[in-house]
């Protein structure tokens, strides 16, 4: 890890003067990029804050959202056309739905069937499983994605995880930046 350290530091240290930082920058951001830990704890570096409300740049088929509230990423997606506030959740196999959220996404509570175990940080809970007709999350449109709905009050909020993650061309993470790769 010091020998990483030492190798970016002198990469902003060998720029010639007046040389434009990007090139530092874009050198360093092709590094290999660092796995999740195993317990899915977030981990910052020393000193490291999360920037808030900073400008991304993306393509136009990529979604790119900063940091808010410790390190987390949330966004702003459809759900069968409703509106439903997430958090982006490798950790979580499906898309799970607070039962408040299906319910505003058209989804009929009282047909569900929970019948499907899943473990979360707080531990095991049933869920329902289902399918979501549409989901959008900033420009990337998605049909017929497996999800699962929580018990009503169970979830403190839905959890946009791998089922609609693995739609996608892929993800990245750059410090407090995240960028869904659509196509």
């Amino acid at each position: 890890m010091k020998a990483v350290a030492v190798s970016l530091l002198s990469l902003v240290l060998l720029a010639p003067a007046g040389a434009p930082l990007a090139k530092a920058r874009q050198s360093i951001s092709t590094a290999p990029t660092q796995r999740m830990p195993a317990d899915n704890a977030i981990r910052l570096a020393q000193g490291q804050l999360p920037s808030i409300d900073r400008p991304v740049q993306a393509s136009s088929h990529d979604v790119a959202i900063t940091t808010r509230n410790h390190g987390h990423f949330y966004f702003d997606t459809e759900v069968n056309g409703a509106d439903v506030h997430m958090v982006f959740d490798t950790g979580a196999s499906n898309i799970l739905l607070r039962a408040e959220d299906a319910a505003h996404a058209g989804i009929d509570l009282s047909t569900l069937n929970y019948s499907a175990q899943t473990a979360t940080a707080n531990g095991r809970m049933a869920v329902a499983p289902v399918v979501i007709k549409v989901i959008k999350v900033g420009n990337i449109t998605r049909t017929n994605v497996e999800g699962a709905v929580a018990r009503p009050g169970v979830l403190g909020i839905t959890l946009l995880g791998q089922s609609f993650m693995a739609t996608l061309a892929g993800f990245s993470t750059d410090g407090d930046k995240l960028v869904l790769h659509g196509d």
